[in-house]
């Protein structure tokens, strides 16, 4: 672990790096970037004479949420533990032998000078199908060992998020809320069933994540071997549509005969809302189950997210003190 005594960095998010698919990914532009970053760090701390040499400085990459989310808003993600598929390199899988160079140029759209999150959403995806149809036909033997480790040791948000995001394909991408009833109140014999029913796309799914994670430990490491640490951001709420509140409902204020919350996230008033902000996320039922569980979710989610990063952000932490 990186001690960390004072330190200057910069806020970028990975999509925000220049890319050559629409927006920027975990790929060659993100290792260039902690390059510059160390270069940078070595003149800066040149330069301050009057600080003591004895403490060690860093750059920071703050990295705001890294969650998979459908939607633009790095705040309505369908996981708070899944990684955004969407960073996925598709170098870096061409480098695997998941993927030729071919196969990412032939079907490349053409993009605008601002960010498609459609077009670039829903090309990458046919791409990192294709990858995934190559893994299955191909490469099975040279990650199985890799991907069961993984399984083992994430499956209490994997199998969940795998199976809801497997079911919401087959309901039309509606919110869990319209699913049919067994689904929704996620009847555990029923879901049994779906996971039988549904057993290639959740593979496929559970491939995307061990493929982010790879791909993003090892930016991680090289980030870390440059004396470069990662700062992220963790929302204190989850988006009513996700992995999360579906499997999880009773931690969350819920009316349990409609499976909707019964009062949402905001801001009061104050001197720049003269009207408070509403957010609309659902509310941790904190004084109930939350306790009774011991706040075992809460602490695998930051337990998790400190796993993913070097120094975690709570956003924000007054909104976690004392919510409204």
């Amino acid at each position: 672990m990186i001690k960390l005594n004072r330190a200057s960095g910069i806020l970028v998010h990975i999509t925000s790096l220049l890319g050559p698919h629409d927006i920027g990914d975990i790929g060659n532009e993100a290792y260039k970037f902690v390059d510059f970053l160390h270069e940078c760090y070595q003149k800066v701390w040149q330069i301050k004479k009057n600080i003591k040499t004895s403490n060690i400085f860093y750059f920071i990459i703050q990295i705001l949420p890294l969650i998979a989310s459908e939607k633009p808003s790095p705040y309505s993600g369908t996981s708070a533990f899944a990684g955004n598929p969407l960073l996925i390199s598709l170098e870096k899988l061409v480098d695997d032998g998941l993927l030729v160079q071919s196969d990412i140029e032939s079907s490349r759209p053409t993009f605008g000078d601002r960010i498609e999150h459609n077009k670039a959403f829903e090309w990458k995806y046919s791409i990192l199908n294709q990858a995934y149809n190559n893994y299955k036909q191909n490469h099975l033997a040279k990650f199985k060992n890799e991907i069961d480790i993984f399984t083992k040791k994430e499956h209490y948000w994997l199998d969940d998020y795998t199976l809801y995001m497997a079911i919401k394909a087959k309901q039309n991408n509606q919110s869990w809320s319209k699913w049919p009833q067994k689904l929704k109140q996620y009847n555990k014999k029923v879901l049994e069933q779906k996971r039988h029913e549904h057993a290639d796309v959740i593979d496929q799914h559970l491939f995307l994540q061990y493929i982010f994670f790879r791909q993003w430990n090892q930016l991680k490491q090289y980030a870390n071997q440059h004396e470069i640490i990662i700062l992220g951001d963790m929302p204190v709420y989850v988006d009513y549509d996700s992995a999360d509140v579906w499997a999880n409902q009773s931690l969350f204020q819920f009316d349990p005969t409609t499976s909707l919350p019964i009062v949402v996230s905001g801001v009061p008033p104050d001197s720049i809302e003269d009207d408070g902000q509403l957010w609309n996320n659902p509310i941790y039922d904190w004084t109930g189950n939350l306790r009774k569980t011991n706040f075992d979710w809460w602490i695998k989610r930051l337990k998790k997210s400190l796993e993913t990063v070097d120094v975690l952000r709570i956003d924000h932490f007054r909104g976690l003190e004392a919510y409204w």
